[in-house]
């Protein structure tokens, strides 16, 4: 006969301010995505603006991860040395916003040479966003709770979502207004950014607010990041991160142009540009939902298999079409996608990883990611960017490309698809959960049962009689860990 620990008026209370910094954290998420809205979707077309190089773009789109990987690894170290996620959390937000603060100055400067405070000002930004992520995951690991994880991280991810397509939407509307109506696109972006800026800001105010449990310390929480490295034999955690990692690589091969493409070889306006960031947004919106539930009922990695199998096929479309109507389907799908590859990679970090070792495990993996980065960015993408020829002779075939840019969206693909078959299939789920195998999940996913869940939880919202009301699928997915049909990792298996 089991007997477990009675609950106390102590443990009440923790919880309840678990739950309070649960809902404020919604709220700060929500003005995250104002300050990603009007800031961080619009620094690519400023650039562009400011007439930057590719290289300059490959630095721009890497920039976030690279530097922000070594600013995790001083986060991380910062959080084991104090405990005091909460305060990292607060003094980083704050600069960030003086960060946007600086970037409104630039744009209304009209500075003679103003690449060189784009990237001053881009590194600083990408410093102090990601100096305190370790600190972050740590914080949300210890304040969720593992059974209805995926659930909530989805509706948090979909609130972030829907905020950031109307700032998004705000944005290009006021974008437009000055670069059509009153030829000052400058005093735009300048705008923007202030309000970024100020959105920030509230972050930072927000934060104040939250409850931090006390920091789980251990003697033996401590590894160096080759000791992680070395682990990759026998660590499941580290080969997820070799694979995750090589897949963002691949990924940003591509990835720091395709604002570029859009507004320097297809010419669209600035609207065109939002819609086509806001489609792949809402479809995102739609169906985290239901990634969410699939993650809590059949784990992380079939998410991540089944989503592998779809990412190679994204920058081949991009490369293929070129008008703005099947790039719009292309956006959807890609949102479709992303949604169950990010949220699953972030969800598989708080269940495989122990809490003492979470925020140190988070920096080592975004470190390995920002290495892939570099590698991708700035040395495969960069490199063909500039170096592949525009005009293609094959025998009597003649082929003139807009630019180099559809060449570099196919090696893009070619590259996940080698990240793919060789290293996703290589860590296994941690968790006890019901197995579906991966082809049965893209299947679900084709067969657009995410589509269908997404409506029928609308519906709900709408009054209708009991008899008329739909029954979402993801009700079907609750978690269901009684019944394990795969077994979990070994706990020495645990990073």
């Amino acid at each position: 006969m089991s007997t477990s620990s009675p609950v106390t008026h102590s443990d009440l209370n923790v919880e309840a301010a678990c739950r309070r910094t649960r809902r404020l954290s919604l709220f700060e998420g929500a003005t995250w995505a104002v300050m990603y809205g009007f800031g961080d979707t619009y620094l690519p077309p400023f650039a562009v603006l400011l007439r930057a190089s590719n290289q300059v773009m490959a630095y721009l789109g890497a920039a976030p991860i690279v530097i922000g990987a070594l600013a995790q690894l001083a986060g991380a170290w910062l959080s084991d040395r104090t405990g005091r996620r909460k305060w990292i959390l607060i003094t980083t937000t704050a600069i960030q916003a003086f960060g946007w603060l600086g970037m409104s100055i630039l744009a209304l400067s009209a500075a003679a040479q103003p690449i060189p405070w784009l990237l001053a000002l881009a590194t600083i930004l990408a410093w102090s966003s990601a100096f305190g992520s370790a600190a972050f995951a740590s914080w949300m690991g210890d304040v969720t709770r593992p059974a209805d994880r995926g659930r909530y991280f989805g509706l948090r991810n979909g609130v972030l979502t829907l905020t950031t397509v109307i700032a998004m939407v705000v944005a290009a509307g006021w974008l437009s207004l000055f670069r059509d109506w009153w030829q000052r696109p400058l005093l735009g972006f300048a705008t923007l950014f202030f309000l970024a800026a100020c959105a920030r800001a509230t972050s930072s105010w927000l934060f104040t607010k939250h409850y931090e449990p006390p920091y789980q310390r251990a003697p033996d929480a401590y590894f160096s990041f080759w000791d992680y490295l070395r682990r990759a034999p026998r660590s499941n955690f580290t080969r997820f991160s070799i694979a995750v990692a090589a897949m963002n690589g691949a990924v940003n091969v591509a990835g720091p142009f395709f604002s570029v493409y859009m507004l320097r070889d297809l010419h669209w306006t600035y609207a065109q540009f939002m819609l086509n960031t806001v489609v792949q947004l809402l479809s995102q919106f739609l169906v985290y939902r239901w990634w969410g539930a699939v993650c809590d009922r059949h784990g992380a990695r079939v998410v991540i298999k089944a989503t592998s199998v779809l990412l190679p096929v994204l920058p081949v479309l991009w490369a293929v079409f070129t008008g703005f109507g099947p790039l719009m389907l292309v956006q959807a799908l890609s949102g479709f996608v992303w949604a169950g590859f990010n949220l699953a990679s972030a969800n598989f970090l708080y269940d495989a990883v122990t809490p003492p070792k979470r925020a140190r495990v988070a920096s080592y993996n975004g470190l390995l990611n920002a290495m892939a980065t570099l590698i991708g960015a700035n040395v495969i993408g960069a490199t063909l960017a500039d170096a592949v020829p525009t005009e293609w002779t094959l025998g009597p075939w003649r082929m003139h490309l807009l630019s180099p840019l559809p060449v570099v969206f196919v090696v893009s693909g070619v590259l996940r698809v080698l990240a793919a078959v060789f290293l996703v299939p290589l860590f296994r789920e941690v968790r006890p959960v019901e197995k579906v195998s991966t082809w049965t999940l893209l299947a679900r996913f084709g067969s657009g049962e995410p589509i269908i869940a997404a409506g029928a939880e609308l519906m709900q919202l709408i009054p209708l009689p009991r008899f008329a009301r739909l029954r979402s699928p993801s009700d079907a997915l609750s978690p269901a860990p009684n019944r394990p049909e795969e077994s979990p990792g070994r706990p020495e298996d645990r990073s």
